[in-house]
């Protein structure tokens, strides 16, 4: 899984919805944290709740949330994070926030940007 949303309670249960009806997955092999802003770490707490102790990814030896901590494994520029059928490199992009992070899908040629591409707006600046 990459990122965990906000942990909006409504959010947190459609997920549960799709992932055992839509999907009929029973869970995650891990979650992956594009940065640390809330609306991308604040469901950490409720998808750990759901489902168990995962092992969570993200840059840098930082995680507001001290749920977290106990399962952080860190990720640095260029590591290779592989389940099946999946092979993600990790891609440092500071410039939204410092510990910002893009995913690179090798099998479906895609990247997971997290925050560095919006819609509108501007990603500059580490806020």
């Amino acid at each position: 899984m990459v990122d965990s949303g906000q942990g909006e309670v409504r959010y947190i249960h459609n997920l549960q919805q799709i992932v055992q009806q839509t999907l009929q997955i029973e869970g995650f092999e891990g979650l992956l944290l594009t940065h640390s802003h809330v609306d991308h770490i604040g469901g950490v707490k409720d998808i750990l709740k759901i489902w168990g102790p995962l092992p969570i990814y993200k840059y840098q030896e930082s995680c507001e949330i001290e749920e977290c901590r106990p399962f952080l494994h860190y990720i640095r520029d260029g590591d290779v994070i592989s389940t099946e059928g999946a092979t993600l490199q990790c891609l440092h992009t500071p410039g939204h926030k410092e510990d910002h992070m893009c995913l690179w899908l090798k099998e479906e040629n895609s990247l997971f940007t997290g925050d560095i591409v919006m819609g509108r707006g501007s990603v500059s600046g580490n806020q």
